[in-house]
């Protein structure tokens, strides 16, 4: 989203004719390594004013070991040496900067060709991200050196104005006499926004111990389409449906203002999450070289798709054999509604929907090893509503994604007898209400010409994540969760704007006046016990910003309360009960 001029399809000018125009955690506030500034206007074009603040991370920095990094500064993308060693976290620093018009701009780092990094950049400002490149240690694990890409080093190819990105990789090493992480053995790149169907060949061992799927699937922005959006990716092998996506509900860099909200941007913004879908229990289905097939799923609308195949790998296995498969989707149910009692101010009639979906599956395989076997067995249930009430101007919308899995693994084996369960509940959350009011039009020619005062109240978007998990195996029991609440919980504003509607068209003239609220915050929390040890983490940010662009166009926003809770403890038991 942005203030320039902005040409859309018939369809969409329809829409905007309707919608209106548009110790444990430390927190990190890190400065590009080159600002542009109020004076340096070589650097950045007079028409486009400096952005001269920060756009605040709110999520928890990555946890790392109290070990002294070795830093990789990157000055140029391609083969890079990089440190020799064995490491416990690896922690992409990327840091941006951007003036003019630049808006809806992915971001992404790609490492011996994985997607291992997916953002975009906020519109306006200066921005620092911390990603945990842990998953994929076997791409710098005594290795001399990695292939990668990125983010322009420099002025990009879709802006009127400037980009500065600078990169760089903290490598941490294994703390003295603490045991080396556990990671994917091998690391297959799949999907680079793809879109749907489309197919890769996967290749995966017998000795393959366990295999998870990153995938994210990007569809359009939540409130741009007049039509059902239902938007669902579905994974198989061999004729198999072995996952299905919900689609987080993207808003790119425009915020919940439709137009030029960005200290405090949309949740997942800057770091696009990864939804990882532990394949486990159909390794009798994958094993083998085979094709990974993505499609969109029953109902549904396509997507551009990015993944990645973890696999981990163990010489004590040896092959695995499904023993149970189930999928079922209901059928996509949709209710519009045309409105025939609210008369529009521009004239128009203009229907509204309500749609629902269900979907299951679940697996099971039997993995033998070189002393018994072990069986894992997935089941998952999700949800996803999008529910729509007449207004004034276009519609209200609440929309809703739940995904609840349970993976159950029980071992047979010499060594090890036992069950561990591990539980994982996603939910987004998304809200919207708005209202309008078209002060007066006017026509020039063939074009028509709109005065609007908007409004937004009530709005939200979230991302919240509960994983629980509990064994028991040769009589020593542990548990543990963590909680991840991420959202912004109320955005209220009001905006005045010029927009022009030709045929098949609509054009955002400019912003005469726009001035709104926003309240995030984002709260962590992880457990974990042992008969011998525990730790607790508590993490809270809470984020205010108040945008007024009464009196300057475009670059007025302030950043109201920024405040930080951050506690947690670690320490040995005596003892501790089994449950």
């Amino acid at each position: 989203m942005s203030h320039r001029w902005v040409l859309w399809g018939a369809s969409v000018a329809i829409a905007l004719l309707m919608l209106v125009p548009g110790g444990f955690a430390r927190p990190t506030t890190a400065a590009p390594s080159r600002t542009v500034g109020l004076h340096d206007l070589a650097a950045d074009p007079s028409d486009f004013p400096p952005a001269n603040y920060s756009n605040p991370s709110i999520s928890a920095p990555p946890a790392v070991p109290h070990t002294s990094p070795k830093v990789l500064v990157l000055s140029s993308y391609g083969t890079v040496a990089i440190p020799w060693g064995v490491w416990e976290t690896v922690v992409l620093n990327y840091t941006g900067y951007t003036a003019g018009t630049a808006y809806d701009y992915f971001q992404t780092v790609t490492i011996d060709g994985a997607m291992v990094y997916v953002g975009v950049n906020p519109e306006a400002g200066s921005w620092t991200q911390l990603v945990n490149l842990s998953s994929y240690l076997a791409f710098f694990d005594h290795q001399k050196s990695i292939t990668i890409s990125g983010p322009s080093l420099g002025q990009g190819t879709n802006f009127e104005g400037v980009q500065i990105n600078n990169l760089s990789l903290a490598f941490y090493p294994v703390p003295k006499g603490a045991p080396t992480p556990t990671y994917a053995n091998l690391i297959e790149p799949l999907f680079a926004f793809s879109g749907t169907p489309a197919s890769a060949a996967i290749s995966v061992p017998s000795d393959a111990s366990a295999v998870v799927l990153q995938l994210m699937a990007i569809g359009s922005e939540f409130w741009y389409s007049l039509n059902p959006d239902f938007t669902a990716v579905t994974v198989s092998v061999g004729g198999y449906n072995l996952s299905t996506y919900l689609q987080y509900p993207w808003i790119n860099s425009g915020g919940i203002d439709l137009f030029a909200w960005r200290p405090i941007y949309p949740v997942n913004m800057l770091d696009h999450q990864w939804e990882n879908f532990n394949l486990t229990g159909a390794l009798g289905l994958l094993e083998g070289q085979t094709t990974l097939n993505v499609t969109a799923a029953a109902g549904a609308m396509g997507a551009s798709v990015i993944a990645n195949l973890l696999v981990y790998t163990n010489p004590d296995v040896h092959g695995a054999t499904e023993t149970s498969f189930a999928y079922d989707q209901a059928p996509v149910v949709t209710v519009t509604e045309t409105n025939s009692t609210i008369v529009n101010p521009n004239g128009n009639n203009y229907t509204v929907y309500d749609q629902f979906d269900r979907i299951s599956y679940a697996y099971s395989a039997r993995i033998a090893t070189s002393t018994g076997h072990y069986s894992v067995a997935l089941s998952t249930v999700e949800h996803y509503a999008n529910e729509q009430t007449l207004n004034d101007v276009w519609q209200n919308i609440t929309e809703s994604e739940t995904v609840n899995s349970v993976q159950t693994t029980s071992y047979d084996e010499r060594n090890a007898h036992g069950t561990a369960v591990s539980t994982e509940s996603l939910s987004y959350p998304l809200a919207m209400q708005l209202g309008a009011l078209i002060a007066y039009d006017y026509s020039i020619g063939s074009d028509s010409y709109y005065n609007y005062t908007s409004y937004f109240y009530n709005v939200t978007q979230g991302y919240v994540a509960l994983d629980s998990s509990w064994s028991d195996v040769n009589g020593q029991p542990t548990r543990a969760f963590s909680y991840v609440d991420d959202r912004i919980y109320d955005t209220d504003g009001v905006f005045a704007s010029v927009l022009e509607i030709g045929p098949g068209f609509a054009i955002i003239l400019n912003l005469t006046y726009s001035y709104h609220v926003t309240n995030k915050i984002d709260t962590e929390i992880a457990f974990e016990e042992t008969p011998s040890w525990a730790s607790y983490s508590f993490y809270q940010h809470r984020l205010s910003g108040l945008e007024n662009n009464t009196s300057a166009y475009y670059v007025e926003e302030t950043i109201t309360a920024n405040q930080v809770i951050s506690f947690g403890y670690s320490h040995a038991i005596r003892g501790w009960g089994r449950p």
